[in-house]
């Protein structure tokens, strides 16, 4: 029997140029990033609103608030708002969490939210506080924290609106 050995190297690529010519990745990113645009935005102060559902398939471990919207945050201008925040489940005592996320032509930033401390089974609270992940494009250095107000409208089908309003610290 033969035993057939791949031996595997590794190639460092930091000294190798790209080809000139058209860059086949120019549609993928938006303008304002290709041309190197830096926007200079550390503060989350705005309002928005949107659409949710929630998702009650393992109450044990807690409900999920998906949420789809938009948002208008001051100078940075409007931003389509996807995410999702889990309730706390069957424990003694916890905090709802979740991500939501920004995007723009100018790239994207999430956000880490979490609610104040409450027994198990309790509903979605009202206020969070947040701070940024992390973030894409021109919002790849951002950093910013403060708090969250999220008012939800139930509709007739388990879902409903929500409107959201961001202050900073």
């Amino acid at each position: 029997m033969r035993n057939n050995r791949v031996v595997l190297g590794l190639e460092f690529l930091e000294d190798r140029t790209m080809p000139s010519g058209a860059n086949p990745f120019a549609n993928l990113i938006p303008a304002q990033v290709a041309q190197n645009e830096v926007v200079h935005f550390n503060q989350i102060a705005g309002s928005g609103g949107g659409s949710y559902s929630v998702d009650r398939s393992h109450p044990d471990a807690g409900n999920i608030l998906h949420l789809l919207g938009s948002a208008h945050l001051g100078t940075a201008g409007q931003f389509i708002v996807t995410g999702g925040i889990q309730s706390v489940g069957n424990v003694a005592t916890g905090h709802a969490t979740g991500q939501l996320t920004f995007r723009d032509n100018h790239g994207s930033f999430t956000i880490f939210v979490t609610g104040g401390i409450q027994h198990g089974i309790s509903p979605f609270p009202g206020k969070y506080q947040y701070h940024v992940l992390h973030g894409t494009g021109a919002y790849t250095h951002m950093a910013a924290h403060g708090t969250v107000d999220l008012v939800r409208h139930p509709g007739p089908s388990g879902g409903g609106t929500y409107q959201i309003n961001f202050k900073v610290h």
